[in-house]
């Protein structure tokens, strides 16, 4: 077993094997895919051509394929990916739900999903987050987005959660079982 790790929040990992497929979806200018053990097969996914022109210059221990695609329409077969990261792209993703339908669509089961952002927490929106979220959105992102509402009906559990920065960010790392 290998480990991948967020950048922030080190003690919340997703475990997978060196033959898995690991799908980043939303790679910007590739942090995170630094990060990666050697696995059989990365595939980095962004709508931007800039940030994957940015991440493909970072040097990898493995194979990479970079994809101009919206993670909303993943151009991958249903179960073919093994783990997928999901970090600071729900939260400005236009339909986060879609999304992480997606996600659950190409993941096998048993597959895992680590997701890094900033979340309502527990689903709760409080009056000043829902006001201070007004400022971000107009750049785009929401503050304002619970994941809980998100994975209603969706077959995933969460497997292990972290709370950083007073509670703004959180990874959560999460299984697709079986439907």
């Amino acid at each position: 077993d290998s480990v991948i790790t967020s950048t922030s929040a080190p003690r919340c990992s997703v475990r997978h094997q060196p033959s898995d497929t690991v799908v980043l979806v939303g790679v910007g200018t590739g942090l995170d895919i630094r990060l990666l053990p050697p696995v059989s097969r990365i595939l980095a996914i962004d709508l931007t051509p800039e940030m994957l022109r940015r991440a493909a210059k970072i040097p990898l221990a493995g194979p990479a394929n970079f994809v101009l695609a919206d993670g909303a329409r993943l151009p991958l077969r249903a179960e073919s990916a093994s783990a997928v990261l999901l970090h600071l792209i729900l939260s400005v993703a236009p339909d986060a739900r879609a999304l992480l339908e997606e996600t659950v669509r190409i993941l096998s089961a048993g597959g895992r999903v680590s997701v890094l952002d900033h979340f309502a927490p527990d689903g709760r929106i409080s009056l000043l987050r829902r006001l201070l979220s007004r400022v971000p959105m107009l750049l785009g992102t929401h503050f304002d987005r619970p994941l809980e509402g998100m994975m209603v009906g969706l077959p995933l559990r969460v497997l292990a959660e972290r709370r950083f920065a007073a509670g703004l960010y959180r990874v959560v790392v999460l299984e697709r079982v079986a439907d």
